[in-house]
């Protein structure tokens, strides 16, 4: 076997690990959205349902704006704790 070959075979080998470690890892991750938070997720969703049917009133609506809030906090996180900008 040429250096070149096992220069080749040595890359393969090290792209397939990587491949298999990645599948590993992907199917051992719990879902993003856990049992716990879809019934509080299902109540912000039908809030915000509602407010889409108010249309522009729903601005000036306080559930409405907690609905938005909540629902900002589900993906981007609390941005209130340790916040520095």
């Amino acid at each position: 076997m040429s250096p070149k070959e096992a220069g080749r075979f040595g890359a393969l080998a090290v792209l397939a690990a990587t491949i298999i470690a990645s599948a590993i890892s992907c199917s051992q991750r719990t879902p993003s959205g856990s049992r716990t938070e879809q019934p509080a997720m299902n109540a912000v969703q039908s809030e915000l349902q509602r407010c889409h049917d108010m249309g522009t009133k729903a601005a000036d609506d306080p559930s409405c704006q907690e609905a938005r809030r909540r629902l900002h906090e589900h993906f981007f996180g609390d941005d209130t704790k340790g916040s520095n900008r």
